[in-house]
C-alpha cells in the first residue's frame, strides 16, 4: 500500500493531511458529478486516498504504550463503526434535496441539476474541519514510537527460547501411566528491561 510508504518516509502527519484534504476535495467533486462515469471515477480516486485508518493505527502505535493501546484501538474501531452508520444516513438525508424537499429547493435550480452536491459539500466540509484540526493540533510522531526497539525484539526472542527450554518436561517427573502429571519450571520475566 502506497500510504504506508508515504508515512514511513515522510511521517504520519503528512500522510493524514494528504489523505484528509484529498478526500475533502473528492467528496465535493463527487457531489458535482455530471454522470455515472465521473461519479465512479471520483470514488475510485477517493479510494486511492482512503488510507486514514492505516495511518491512524500507525499513529496510535507511536503515541500509546501497553497501558492504553488497547483502549485507543477500541476507540478508533468504534469511531469507524459509528461513521459507517451515521455517514450513509446523513448522506442519504442530504442527497437529492430538490426531489425530497421541493418547497425548499427548486427542482430546476442548482440542486436539481446537481442532486448530490449538498451531500458532497457537507461531507467535504466535515472532512475539511477534521483536516484543519489535524494540521493545527496533531504533532508528528515519526521516530517517537512507544513500541520496543529492534534490540528488545531480540531480547524477546531470546526470552521465548529460554521459556520454551524451561517448560520442557523432564524425564524424571513424567510417569508413563499418568501423562497428565507433568511439571514445569516457572520463569521470571523480571530481568527484561525496555529502553526508555
Amino acid at each position: 500500500m502506497y500510504v504506508c510508504v508515504v508515512i514511513d518516509r515522510f511521517g504520519r502527519r503528512p500522510g493524514l493531511l494528504i489523505c484528509t484534504f484529498a478526500n475533502a476535495v473528492l467528496c465535493v467533486a463527487f457531489g458535482f458529478s455530471p454522470n455515472l462515469f465521473w461519479a465512479v471515477t471520483f470514488r475510485l480516486v477517493s479510494g486511492l486516498f482512503a488510507g486514514n485508518f492505516v495511518v491512524a493505527k500507525s499513529y496510535i502505535n507511536d503515541v500509546c504504550d501497553s497501558s492504553n493501546r488497547s483502549t485507543a484501538f477500541s476507540a478508533i474501531s468504534l469511531s469507524w463503526g459509528a461513521g459507517s452508520i451515521v455517514g450513509p444516513f446523513l448522506g442519504g438525508l442530504l442527497s437529492r434535496p430538490a426531489h425530497e424537499f421541493p418547497s425548499a429547493f427548486s427542482p430546476s435550480g442548482f440542486f436539481g441539476r446537481f442532486p448530490y452536491a449538498l451531500q458532497g459539500m457537507v461531507m467535504g466540509f466535515l472532512i475539511l474541519v477534521a483536516g484543519v484540526g489535524t494540521y493545527i493540533y496533531l504533532p508528528e510522531t515519526k521516530g517517537r514510537s512507544a513500541l520496543p526497539s529492534a534490540d528488545t525484539d531480540v531480547q524477546m526472542v531470546s526470552l521465548l527460547e529460554d521459556d520454551a527450554i524451561a517448560t520442557q518436561q523432564t524425564d524424571d517427573d513424567v510417569d508413563d501411566d499418568d501423562a497428565a502429571a507433568t511439571t514445569t519450571t516457572p520463569v521470571s520475566y523480571t530481568h527484561l528491561t525496555l529502553p526508555t
